[in-house]
Formats: C-alpha cells, structure tokens, sequence
C-alpha cells in the first residue's frame, strides 16, 4: 500500500489518539510544526502543501497551497521574522528545479491594527537557560517576544515533567481554549507568494563550472638532415654524375617492374581468353 497517513500520539503512552489519510502517493511526506498550532504536509517530489490546524486532539483542514514545480525540499522562516502588516502567519522557502521561491501564508484581513488572535507571542532568539543549567535541572519560563512591538516577555512557566506508567492511563490533553495564546480554528487561510516589493526575490543557485584540465603531449622529436636517406624531389642535384646515376637507377626499376607486370600476365590469363 502506498497511502500516506498523519497520526497524532500520545507522549506518554504512545497511544495513537487519531490517524488521518492523506492520498495514494509513494513521496515522502516532510512535516512542519509551527508555535502557533499549524501543521504544514509537503509531500518530496510533490507541487502541494497542506496545512492544518491543531485544536483539543483534531486536525482541522485549512487550505492547500498547489503547484506545478514538484519540492525538493523545504524550510520555514522563524515567526518573528514575518510581515506582521500584511497578516503572514507563516512563510516557507521551496527547493525546486536550481532556485528557492519564497511561498507566504497569509490570512486575507483588511484591518490595519494588529491580530492578536493570529499573532501569539514567539519564541525569542534568546535564550532562557545556559548549558551548565539546564544539566543541573532549574525550569524557567521560556522566553517570547511580543510581535506587536518587539519587547521580550517571560512565557507561562512549565510544569514539572510528569511520570508515566503502563498501567496509569494517559491524561487527556488540556483544550487549545485555555492556552493565552491558542487560535481559534478558521478556515480562511490563503497561500500566494509575497510580492516583489516587500519579500526578496528567489535566490538563484549558482553552480560552479567545472575546471578543466588538458595535458599537453610531448613534441616530437626534430628529425635531423642526417636521419633522411632519401632526398626530396624538390631538391636540385647539381652533380651531373650523381644525376646520370639517378637515371639508370630509375629506368633499371622501371624495367624490373614492367617485366614482373609481363609475368604476371603470363601467370594470370584474362577470362574468355582463348589458348
């Protein structure tokens, strides 16, 4: 079977809470959890990406963003980098072909003030905790940044990591409702690319062209007036003996090569010939 599903778990137990069906495709399907409650499926080798909105165990279907360039893959801008302005809740950056083109989800809003229900506080680039303690243990709330105006604020403090057994059943999860900075489920999500002005333009990928080696062969080696025996016709002999010599050489082959030619004649009859 070639179907591919999302399931969502139970992090105590290990119990599957529920299981949806996507579509019959043998790509891998690469998912991306935001902080705000949305789940982004992008299948590899695909043109589409769903996303979803998580609330109280169940994935809410909002839109799907579809495309003719199949990914290869994927990545998302963190969410306080957004244009907030323009109620982009969240922006991805596609692999496809030799370039990267920037995708924006944005909720269609005409209000000009800030969406708080859409913009829960992010998690800062600060960190909360050095390294010596977090091994040693200490549990501070985790930091966030406001988008409405860029201050930093503490996030509600976590509570101790509960224990789980086999035989203790898994705690049911708390309702979205009663998190300060849950979203309501909504169905009015749109994908399109950001405009030129604001978002920067695909980055093409330059790939280096290859070098190229030749071997040079060695040069042949110069032939020295020694090494020729035999002197070009070109050349004038000016010795008249040398020259009468040439001639009776010349005319003796000439014989010698007639005479084989009469031999083999002899040997050889023409077809038809009549002894």
């Amino acid at each position: 079977m070639s179907e591919r599903q999302v399931g969502i778990w139970e992090t105590g137990g290990l119990a599957n809470v529920k299981t949806i069906g996507l579509d019959q495709s043998a790509g891998v399907v690469m998912p991306f959890w935001t902080d705000n409650n949305i789940l982004f499926l992008a299948g590899k080798g695909d043109g589409n990406i769903r996303y979803y909105e998580y609330d109280s165990d169940t994935l809410y279907a909002l839109d799907e963003h579809k495309s003719s360039e199949p990914q290869r893959g994927m990545c998302f801008l963190p969410r306080r980098a957004l244009r907030i302005a323009d109620c982009e809740i969240a922006r991805a950056y596609k692999v496809h072909g030799s370039s990267i083109e920037p995708i924006a989800f944005i909720v269609p809003r005409k209000a000009d003030s800030f969406q708080s229900d859409i913009f829960p506080p992010a998690p800062s680039i600060e960190p909360s905790l050095s390294a010596s303690e977090f091994f040693n243990g200490k549990v501070v709330p985790r930091k966030l940044v406001d988008l409405s105006n860029g201050s930093t604020l503490d996030g509600p403090k976590p509570s101790a990591a509960p224990s789980f057994s086999a035989a203790t059943p898994a705690t049911p999860a708390t309702p979205a409702s009663a998190s300060p900075y849950a979203i309501q489920p909504t169905r009015t999500f749109s994908a399109s690319a950001p405009t030129p002005a604001a978002a920067p333009q695909p980055a093409a990928i330059s790939i280096p062209e290859p070098k190229r080696t030749f071997s040079t062969s060695p040069s042949p080696t110069p032939v020295t007036a020694a090494e020729v025996k035999t002197p070009a016709r070109s050349q004038t002999i000016d010795n008249k003996d040398d020259l009468a010599a040439e001639n009776q050489r010349l005319e003796g082959e000439l014989r010698d090569a007639r005479e084989k030619i009469r031999n083999l004649e002899g040997d050889y009859p023409c077809p038809g010939a009549v002894e």
